[in-house]
């Protein structure tokens, strides 16, 4: 029984650049998992959607931050917690934001090489942080292209092709 969500699209900002937006979202078991990854994706992807394709934003990661901290206040539910974990990659040319929280990952690949770029967030085989949480901690990275060529390793000229991956558990 699965208790994850997924979300891709491709949609124009105000200014007329494309932006991407993925998301991976893995409900837990026992606290309303499923309820809750479909809600916390369906509010961070209305958030940011409409906010980019409506008015100009300066603050990318703020926005992002804003709309994890949305999500989680309607998830913070006293009677009946939910709780999922998020992985977050947002896209527009040369930039890329990723968001994070909990046991998910998210990897770049290039070539035949993946390379880990969240850290694994879990105590006793269970996530440590997620949405649904009184208490949160996430991290958001807004990466470059020429820092994602270091992570990776690649030379700013290569022809290859690297891109984000999620996954959940082992590869």
């Amino acid at each position: 029984y699965s208790e994850d969500y997924h979300y891709a699209r491709i949609f124009r900002g105000v200014s007329g650049a494309e932006w991407g937006l993925s998301m991976t979202a893995d409900g837990l078991s026992g606290y309303g998992g499923l309820e809750a990854s479909h809600l916390a994706v369906n509010v961070i992807r209305s958030r940011i959607e409409d906010t980019l394709s409506s008015t100009r934003c300066d603050d990318v990661s703020e926005l992002i931050k804003s709309a994890i901290l949305e999500a989680n206040q309607k998830l913070d539910k006293p009677k009946r917690p939910v709780h999922t974990t998020l992985d977050l990659i947002l896209m527009r040319g040369n930039e890329l934001y990723l968001a994070h929280l909990g046991d998910g990952r998210i990897y770049f690949g290039c070539g035949e090489e993946l390379v880990q770029v969240t850290t694994d967030e879990e105590s006793g085989g269970r996530p440590s942080n997620y949405l649904g949480a009184e208490y949160l901690h996430y991290d958001i990275y807004h990466l470059t292209i020429e820092e994602r060529a270091h992570i990776v390793k690649i030379s700013l000229d290569s022809p290859e092709y690297y891109a984000p991956l999620f996954t959940k558990g082992f590869i």
